[in-house]
């Protein structure tokens, strides 16, 4: 079996930040903040950046429900 069967696009995406990470300073910190988040809590770093991404997927879904929800 191909090792890259094994790989989710979800990790591949975060792989791919933590690569391009070496190229801006700002992402660069802020993985670095989420990997120091993932070893206080005992988890992997990507289940940080799985949690993170959708709890802003969760807030921007209801900014968009309120929106609606008014007009």
């Amino acid at each position: 079996m191909d090792s890259d069967t094994l790989v989710s696009p979800f990790n591949k995406m975060v792989d791919d930040l933590v690569v391009f990470s070496e190229h801006d300073k700002e992402l660069a910190d802020g993985i670095k903040w989420l990997d120091s988040i993932a070893i206080n809590q005992g988890v992997s770093f990507y289940d940080v950046v799985y949690k993170i991404l959708y709890q802003h997927d969760i807030k921007e879904r209801a900014k968009e429900w309120r929106k609606n929800k008014d007009e």
